[in-house]
């Protein structure tokens, strides 16, 4: 059956109505971008009743740092989160610039709570027969130990003296590092002058192949 889509007006075969995927009720649509298009439009189509103003309002409200569900539902909306959604959608099509504003309110609600103070008691504890707390000395906020400072990520080779160190030598051998055709590589020669040299991509891929064969062979590395 020839088709046209609702959403773009593009003609286009069905053989098996029934199994296709992209339809709202008895109306097909071609691709699932126009499947999606089409259920934005539905759900503009039903918040009709917040105005223009008020959605330019929420924008702003949002681009200020602030969540605008509280003023949408001040505004009439039922579903303010789907409510805004479908503001986030047209304004998407029609000021990409302004779009790309907005936070996303979604990373604040995943943020880690923060840990509860620490106290420290002093005095002394008195406890009565019956095991009820008699009298007990002062709480006071503990002081924290600062967590040790992160060292700094090496990106690229030490410097000494004005020299850049090329090569170490470590408990099982000598590791350095090369340069062909604009491919860095890592060369290993252990204690018995075994040499192993590849790239440093496949270094990355040998490291972690060498953990899942030790996981299979019952090793933890």
């Amino acid at each position: 059956m020839i088709h046209q889509c609702p959403q773009c007006g593009k003609e286009f075969e069905v053989l098996w109505p029934h199994l296709w995927s992209y339809k709202r009720g008895q109306e097909f649509l071609c691709t699932y971008t126009c499947l999606r298009a089409y259920d934005e439009g539905k759900e503009a189509n039903k918040m009709q009743k917040i105005t223009l103003e008020q959605k330019k309002q929420a924008v702003e409200i949002a681009i200020s740092g602030t969540s605008p569900l509280d003023f949408l539902r001040k505004c009439g909306s039922k579903a303010p989160e789907k409510t805004w959604y479908a503001i986030k959608a047209a304004l998407r099509h029609v000021d990409p610039e302004k779009y790309a504003q907005i936070p996303d309110f979604r990373k604040a609600d995943k943020e880690t709570p923060k840990e509860p103070t620490a106290v420290k008691l002093t005095g002394t504890i008195k406890i009565d027969e019956v095991g009820n707390l008699e009298s007990f000395g002062h709480f006071h906020n503990a002081e924290r130990t600062p967590p040790p400072p992160q060292k700094p990520k090496i990106t690229k080779p030490l410097k000494y003296e004005g020299f850049a160190v090329q090569a170490i030598k470590g408990d099982y051998g000598r590791y350095s590092r090369s340069s062909c055709s604009g491919t860095d590589y890592i060369d290993f020669t252990s204690n018995n002058g075994e040499e192993l040299s590849m790239p440093i991509s496949a270094w990355k891929d040998f490291l972690e192949e060498l953990n899942r064969a030790a996981n299979v062979l019952g090793v933890e590395l």
